[in-house]
């Protein structure tokens, strides 16, 4: 089973810092992390620097979920 499912994943690399997500996108995936973290950002109500609310590194996954709490701007980041 485990070998099935993980056959029917697509592999895919993305720059540090792009952003992956924005609170209220719906995404029907959930990512993987293999290689260096993935970082929720939240800006707070006037803009200011992100703050890091929480941060996946490998063998974790991240989704839409990871910020459908969060009120916006929020995003989904990978770092390295």
């Amino acid at each position: 089973m485990t070998r099935k499912l993980a056959s029917s994943f697509r592999q895919v690399t993305y720059p540090a810092n792009t952003v992956l997500l924005r609170t209220g996108e719906r995404h029907s995936c959930v990512w993987v992390v293999q290689r260096g973290t993935v970082e929720v950002l939240w800006e707070g109500p006037e803009g200011n620097t992100p703050d890091s609310i929480s941060l996946s590194r490998p063998g974790s996954r991240a989704s839409d979920r990871c910020i459908s709490a969060l009120p916006p701007p929020a995003y989904l980041v990978p770092r390295q």
